[in-house]
């Protein structure tokens, strides 16, 4: 009985996360809602590139190298929902993006659909409060390139 139980409870948490977003929006926030990895989410979005301060210090303008980062901006905000390892974090406008090997060059203000996993900021690089480790990206409306992964 115990294992009929966890299975049922392993089927509905992947059925809820398996495409991402809910269909129905059932908070007063207006905002999609989104589950943390191990889900794979779909994200829409212009794409801005924009320059921190890298190793050794993270901060200090006179030893760190500056490091790239690219930023999706959103279409619509969005809620992720909290899991055991993450929290919950509502009104997300912008996530950073980690993305794979071999990506085709991706340009500022270039409007693109990424799929990936969301998992909350944890290391130093994690310059943005939500961050994706990105699997493949669609360049959108008449943008250079296909689907890359």
């Amino acid at each position: 009985m115990m294992l009929r139980t966890l299975l049922i409870t392993i089927f509905l948490a992947l059925t809820y996360c398996a495409g991402g977003a809910l269909a129905v929006d059932a908070k007063a926030s207006g905002n999609l809602e989104y589950c943390y990895q191990p889900c794979v989410v779909t994200l829409h979005g212009t794409i801005r590139m924009t320059w921190t301060y890298g190793p050794p210090n993270f901060g200090d303008p006179k030893t760190d190298k500056k490091i790239k980062i690219f930023v999706l901006v959103l279409d619509h905000k969005i809620d992720v929902h909290g899991s055991d390892l993450f929290d919950a974090m509502g009104g997300i406008s912008e996530v950073q993006l980690y993305l794979p090997l071999g990506v085709p060059p991706i340009a500022e203000k270039q409007r693109v659909t990424v799929v990936g996993k969301l998992q909350q900021a944890t290391t130093a690089t994690d310059i943005y409060p939500i961050v994706m480790q990105v699997s493949a990206v669609k360049y959108n409306k008449g943008n250079k390139g296909g689907v890359a992964n």
